[in-house]
């Protein structure tokens, strides 16, 4: 980042780009907090259990979804519109998700990919990760997608 020398002032491209990361953490705070309330409502479970219950169903989801050929490799067409969904549009706009392919490491695109997949079946959901409710989820993601 260059930040002019006499003026201090950060770049359009910064600040935008930091407005768009905001905007998509708010949007991750508000789903979450979503959730939250109907556990709350159906547990009466405390939000801080509820909370490392949420945390829980995330990460174990996204460690299995990191490592599935078949989610990665077989269709390519659905992780990259997965990941034009999850990384801001800015930085998709200005190098594309060929570019972002080509410089960002791998690991860091699946891991990308997988919590994208993962925190919003949580979020929209629920913990309970039974196999059936996934696949509903990932049909309705692609024809979402399709439109």
């Amino acid at each position: 980042m260059c930040v002019d020398e006499i003026t201090h002032e950060k770049p359009e491209f910064y600040k935008s780009y930091v407005k768009e990361v905001q905007s998509i953490v708010v949007r991750n705070a508000k789903n979450e907090f979503g959730m939250l309330w109907k556990l709350k409502e159906e547990t009466g479970k405390p939000f801080s259990v509820l909370s490392d219950d949420l945390s829980v169903a995330i990460n174990k989801l996204a460690d299995e979804l990191s490592s599935s050929k078949e989610l990665w490799n077989d269709d390519v067409t659905f992780r990259n519109n997965v990941l034009k969904d999850a990384l801001p549009k800015l930085l998709l706009n200005e190098i594309g998700i060929d570019g972002i392919l080509k410089n960002v490491p791998t690991a860091y695109l699946r891991a990308i990919f997988a919590t994208r997949l993962a925190s919003e079946f949580v979020y929209t959901r629920g913990i309970d990760a039974n196999p059936a409710k996934f696949l509903e989820y990932i049909s309705t993601l692609k024809r979402k997608f399709e439109n």
